[in-house]
């Protein structure tokens, strides 16, 4: 038997075939606030009774991956001065597990607008 720890906190993988290709998707870098970060994989080799009769480790860098932000009506739009324009719905790709805000700034010299609690999908925006 095989056991694998990924290093991430999650749970162990144990396999007992004879295939021993492993792999593993991180859905983030820990913590978020960071481009990368260092994983340690641990893999230990069992015997019938559970101990370990070899570990071998690898050292893995994680990197943070931007999150893909996309205008649902892009293009150039027009209005008149004191008519409103609204930004509509925008579309978030967000390949981890970041929390994710906007800061809108308009162009005209007013304060930036934030928006926090975006996700993966469709996202409505203030006006």
């Amino acid at each position: 038997e095989v056991e694998v720890d990924w290093g991430d906190k999650t749970s162990t993988q144990d396999v007992t075939s004879t295939n021993l290709t492993f792999s593993y998707y991180f859905m983030d870098d820990d913590p978020s606030s960071t481009a990368s970060d260092d994983y340690t994989i641990t893999a230990k080799l069992l015997d019938s009774g559970g101990s370990a009769i070899i570990t071998k480790s690898v050292t893995l860098q994680v990197n943070n991956v931007a999150p893909i932000f996309t205008f649902k009506d892009a293009g150039t739009h027009e209005v008149y001065v004191g008519q409103r324009f609204d930004l509509g719905k925008v579309h978030i790709e967000e390949p981890g597990q970041d929390d994710l805000t906007a800061e809108i700034n308009w162009g005209d010299g007013s304060s930036l607008v934030t928006v926090s609690g975006l996700s993966s999908g469709t996202n409505t925006l203030p006006p």
